[in-house]
């Protein structure tokens, strides 16, 4: 399966997350670490209306973005990878890998 497009200001991402490794041998997982998910944008939304006004979508297409592991999301499998399904506001920013 493969996503298109999506409705409104929704984006579809797949985790991008590494288990650490420290100096003694020992693997820290990122839900240990961190509070903040990393992944790729797979498929956006046009954008969303507010007061009368098109605001488009702030992602594109293979942005790498930041968001809070504690988002209201909804997970769908696509080729056997969770992918989370979310709106664009809760993206904290972009990251170039």
């Amino acid at each position: 399966m493969k996503l298109k497009r999506l409705k409104h200001n929704f984006i579809a991402v797949e985790i991008l997350e590494q288990d650490e490794t420290t100096p003694g041998g020992i693997v820290v997982p990122q839900t240990v670490e961190q509070n903040v998910r990393k992944g790729k944008v797979l498929a956006v939304g046009p954008g969303r209306w507010d007061s009368g006004v098109f605001i488009e979508t702030c992602v594109e297409v293979g942005e790498v973005v930041l968001f809070s592991r504690f988002i209201q999301d909804t997970m769908i499998n696509i080729d056997g990878k969770p992918v989370f399904l979310f709106r664009d506001l809760e993206v904290f920013g972009t990251v170039e890998e």
